[in-house]
């Protein structure tokens, strides 16, 4: 069986969901990402502690949906990209310089700091449309390989932005 390394994402729950809440990889609540996939050195105690520290820094934000857009190498998924202001941007930079003391590793380094493209992917069901307002108030940690299965998914924390 193949050995896989814990990670975690940190996204904005755009819909209410409770901690604990687990789910399959094709079926993601309506969220944005704040940072990408990633390793960390940390234990999810100790990263959500470290979250904590910075929720308590950040200030809540809206920003707007802006334009429909297709993602990966096929450009299969349709992703609804969102306005990256200054507190949007501001949230994004001080999770990564908190998690950099943890020794942070990026699946995808090319996606954050300036190359951070802010955006919420369309769901099955759900989905963010141009010119909606869009509330980025919460850091939720995921467990990307909950129960060390690659295909599953857990909300581990929820913390509310002031």
């Amino acid at each position: 069986m193949q050995k896989f390394t814990q990670k975690y994402t940190i996204i904005c729950l755009l819909e209410d969901f409770e901690e604990g809440y687990n789910f399959h990889y094709s079926n993601w609540p309506l969220h944005t990402t704040l940072i990408d996939t990633f390793a960390i050195d940390w234990d999810a105690k100790t990263l959500q502690t470290k979250l904590q520290e910075v929720a308590q820094q950040q200030t809540a934000t809206t920003t707007t949906g802006i334009q429909s857009e297709y993602f990966g190498p096929n450009k299969g998924v349709h992703v609804i990209l969102l306005k990256k202001n200054e507190n949007l941007k501001n949230i994004h930079y001080a999770l990564i310089q908190k998690l950099n003391e943890g020794n942070l590793i990026l699946n995808d380094l090319q996606y954050s700091e300036e190359g951070y493209l802010p955006h919420s992917t369309v769901q099955k069901l759900k989905q963010v449309k141009v010119g909606e307002k869009v509330n980025i108030n919460n850091l939720a940690l995921i467990d990307m390989f909950y129960n060390e299965d690659p295909h599953e998914r857990k909300i581990l924390k929820i913390i509310k932005l002031k």
